[in-house]
């Protein structure tokens, strides 16, 4: 891939969490139902390339973050989407 495409991979998966986060926070604080859900991805949980390796930056992040906006009333979580069979001739 190299360096100059992993590292806007990682600015775009990790980064922007972080900064949407950030902006984020001050509005949401202390509000009912606040939420934020962060989009990790399988590849998170299959390792590997570059991507993967992004994906379960974000999954960390999101572990994060829950832990230091609960106190202020804003749940963080994630989800981990794949592939789906939809339908049996998917097989």
């Amino acid at each position: 891939m190299g360096l100059p495409k992993t590292r806007r991979l990682f600015e775009v998966n990790v980064v922007g969490v972080i900064a949407c986060t950030v902006a984020a926070h001050p509005h949401m604080a202390h509000r009912d139902g606040a939420s934020i859900v962060d989009i990790v991805s399988a590849a998170a949980h299959l390792g590997g390339a570059a991507y993967g390796t992004s994906k379960l930056a974000v999954a960390g992040l999101t572990i994060t973050f829950a832990r230091e906006l609960g106190a202020e009333g804003i749940r963080v979580n994630a989800i981990s989407p794949g592939r789906w069979r939809l339908h049996p001739a998917d097989r």
